[in-house]
């Protein structure tokens, strides 16, 4: 699996671990509010063996894993081996539609700590924010895998508009026990440049207190 960059020292991604953080590069996906445009599309470098020698020393507790899509590369599970057998707790960022990929890291234990990108509240959503007619059923086989794993997780919904207090309601049942947590979206450096006009028009704090009718969400 090539990393394609890495930050060596984070003490926010990782919740409650002081960790490194490594990017992969390419992505399934074309989320139009992407801020990593050029590891979704695959245009990254190769850090692979700069990040080896640096972890083979470093004083970090565990490994942040991120892209792009991590989970798209199916040499993943024996990088996550390699950072285990250092002795590093693992943190994985997956957009949520590889759940077969996702059990099977989580079966192994390879995973600590995994956090999933919620792209809408439907499919409709989730089709214009993706651009991509993705299989029915995904996100909700990868939370049921994750409710039955024993690594903790928490899902991601960017703010990307006011969404509708009936699919608030919908959304929050459907994810009920799981710990939410809604971040701003950025309107720079997008995938998609035209898409920064939708994140302005976006009421952060009115989506939040809809979301606080239903269930506690945080903030990032």
């Amino acid at each position: 699996m090539v990393v394609s960059g890495f930050e060596a020292v984070t003490l926010v991604d990782f919740p409650g671990v002081i960790a490194s953080v490594v990017f992969t590069s390419g992505c399934n996906l074309r989320c139009r509010f992407c801020h990593n445009p050029e590891l979704a599309l695959g245009r990254g470098g190769d850090k692979t063996a700069e990040f080896i020698e640096y972890i083979k020393t470093a004083r970090v507790d565990g490994v942040s894993v991120t892209g792009g899509e991590p989970l798209l590369h199916g040499d993943l599970p024996e990088f996550l081996r390699y950072l285990k057998g250092l002795g590093l707790k693992i943190k994985l960022d997956t957009n949520g539609f590889f759940p077969d990929r996702l059990e099977r890291v989580l079966a192994e234990n390879l995973v600590d700590y995994a956090a999933v990108d919620v792209k809408g509240l439907t499919p409709e959503e989730t089709e214009f924010v993706t651009r991509l007619r993705l299989p029915a059923g995904g996100f909700s086989r990868t939370l049921d895998v994750l409710k039955r794993s024993a690594a903790d997780f928490e899902l991601r919904l960017t703010v990307w508009k006011t969404f509708e207090d009936a699919d608030i309601k919908v959304f929050c049942e459907k994810i009920s026990g799981a710990r939410l947590f809604l971040q701003k979206a950025r309107p720079e450096r997008l995938l998609d440049r035209r898409f920064s006009e939708n994140i302005r028009l976006a009421d952060f704090g009115e989506v939040r207190k809809r979301f606080e009718k239903y269930m506690a969400v945080s903030v990032r």
